[in-house]
């Protein structure tokens, strides 16, 4: 690999800290598909044990070969090996995780497995929380961000409650059995989330190395040597008290050495590497990918079925990542949408229609009518961001030519305008009275063009849409959403057509509602902006979030359509010629 894509990998963006992540997941999602296989074969805890071993046997000549390759580095990071604090760190990481993969499968023996699987996964919830509180790099939670990390646990929690059911009618009764199950699973979802928090911690205690891929190859072979040696003293206490002699043969050997390489020590590589780029914990809520990925391989080997209920808790899950994760865009009605989304569908899973034989009748008229509003109001919010955006560069442009401001106070004063622009496109406000805000108060009056054109700025943001004409908006809005899901037919269409028309009239109605023009003011914001110029706090989307956003939004109205087409039976046929 050349050395210019290594540079661009261990470059500390998001792209790479999601990319990294996801191929984590990706190694992670056969975990479940493997235990399955292999948990009549042989005993867990010894599998496990086996697992951990091998992936430190696979971690091993790769962390001695780059010991060798970037021998300088590793000498300038050998005292931080044999720290106290790297060591008790990874042998803390380590202990817990055989506690963490212990509970699991102690979990087993009360709830049956696919139950205790799906409530384990929602250990990134307490990794969010801890990864706040014990590694200082991280930014702090917001409250959108525990909204929206409910509502991915939110989603967890139904394919637990689904998988339960449909394998074992009793399985969430309300009996000591399904306490300590549950309990157990808890307890192993913690632990792993406190394992992981003190792995990520440990490798970055190797900082001066420069290098995630090394930091993470370091402290994940230092970690699987404690996790190794923590799994087989539980084996070894489990077989002392059960008394049973461990059956091994080369097939279950094989299986080991494959899990522990390719799934285990990949997984753990790629994740640590994800987390030393990244810089908020909210990155961990990719890991609830997992189950759902999990569970599609399940599927498709004839193991598990996709019931209504898993792809409605996986399609929750997926917008939780979306709306934490990407960002793609900061306006209320790509959030409002992706909301709408997850509703339509939930409520689509659960109310079931009256067969209203004018449905498409009274939809076509409540919904046109909704279109010509939205199509004028729309128009007068247009023009709206055109005369903002203009305004905007004409005050940039004033500031520039300007012979009033010293250059430092030209920067920060351009500063101030672009960081005016950018909350208030992410956090719309009434418009202040003068120039509050917009020009510092020390700054203002020095420039009589410039204050005009910043007085013409302020002016421009004022509401273009009244309060009547949002509350009607809101009306139609809402009649039709209820219409659509109320009075639609028991069929394939009429489960499919509630959830994509409700997703463009919740994004039409609130961008209307908001009256901003957020592409116009990030055009503005990077063409004017510079080092002085902080980033809206909820920051700003990329080509890549987009791409991203877009394929997981796909990836919802294409799973909810391939379990429409399970549940109706709706069959393929081809026309011939």
């Amino acid at each position: 690999m050349p050395a210019g894509w290594g540079r661009r990998l261990a470059a500390p963006t998001m792209s790479n800290s999601i990319g990294f992540m996801l191929l984590s997941v990706l190694a992670y999602s056969f975990f479940p598909l493997v235990g399955t296989s292999s948990v009549d074969q042989v005993d867990p805890t010894l599998f496990i044990a086996l697992c951990h071993l091998f992936a430190f046997l696979g971690l091993l000549p790769v962390a001695l070969v780059m010991i060798r390759r970037r021998r300088t580095a590793f000498t300038a990071t050998r005292p931080a090996l044999r720290s106290r604090p790297y060591l008790a760190d990874c042998a803390r990481s380590g202990l817990v995780n055989a506690i963490s993969h212990a509970s699991l499968f102690a979990s087993f023996s009360y709830v049956n497995s696919a139950s205790s699987t799906a409530i384990y996964e929602i250990w990134p919830v307490a990794a969010v929380v801890l990864f706040s509180r014990l590694i200082a790099e991280y930014r702090g939670t917001e409250l959108r961000d525990w909204l929206y990390l409910g509502l991915s646990g939110g989603g967890v929690g139904l394919i637990a409650v689904s998988v339960s059911l449909g394998r074992r009618a009793d399985a969430l009764h309300r009996d000591w059995d399904t306490t300590i199950g549950i309990a157990l699973a808890l307890l192993s979802a913690g632990a792993m989330a406190l394992s992981t928090t003190l792995s990520a911690r440990a490798s970055r205690r190797l900082g001066t190395m420069h290098d995630p891929l090394s930091q993470a190859v370091l402290a994940q072979s230092t970690i699987k040597v404690f996790s190794t040696l923590g799994m087989t003293t539980v084996f070894l206490l489990l077989f002392a008290v059960r008394g049973a002699s461990p059956h091994l043969d080369a097939a279950v050997v094989g299986l080991a050495a494959g899990t522990g390489i390719f799934i285990i020590a990949l997984g753990a590589v790629t994740f640590q590497i994800g987390n030393i780029l990244a810089t908020s914990p909210i990155i961990n809520l990719l890991w609830f990918l997992t189950p759902v990925i999990s569970l599609l391989w399940l599927d498709i080997t004839g193991l598990a079925e996709i019931t209504r209920g898993i792809a409605t808790g996986a399609i929750v899950i997926i917008a939780g990542n979306l709306l934490m994760t990407t960002r793609a865009d900061p306006q209320t009605a790509y959030t409002g949408t992706v909301l709408g989304l997850c509703l339509s569908i939930g409520i689509c899973g659960v109310v079931l229609g009256d067969n209203d034989e004018h449905y498409f009748d009274m939809v076509a008229t409540v919904a046109g009518v909704f279109a010509i509003l939205v199509a004028f109001m729309l128009q007068r919010v247009t023009e709206k961001g055109q005369r903002v955006g203009e305004a905007a560069i004409d005050l940039l442009e004033a500031v520039r030519r300007s012979s009033q401001f010293p250059d430092e106070q030209r920067a920060r004063l351009t500063a101030s305008i672009l960081t005016w622009l950018g909350n208030r496109h992410v956090r719309p406000t009434r418009p202040p009275e003068g120039t509050e805000g917009l020009v510092p108060p020390e700054l203002a009056g020095k420039d009589d063009m410039v204050d005009e054109r910043a007085r013409r700025l302020v002016a421009s943001t004022a509401a273009v849409v009244s309060f009547g004409e949002r509350l009607v908006l809101v009306i139609l809005a809402g009649l039709i959403i209820v219409i659509l899901h109320i009075s639609r037919p028991n069929t394939f269409a009429g489960d499919l057509f509630p959830v994509v028309l409700s997703g463009v009239v919740i994004f039409l109605g609130v961008r209307v509602w908001e009256e901003h023009d957020s592409v116009r003011v990030a055009s503005i914001r990077r063409i004017y902006g510079g080092p002085q110029t902080p980033e809206p706090s909820s920051g700003t989307g990329s080509r890549f979030m987009a791409t991203v956003s877009a394929l997981l939004l796909v990836g919802i109205l294409a799973l909810y359509t391939l379990t429409l087409l399970r549940v109706y039976g709706v069959p393929f046929t081809f026309a011939h010629q």
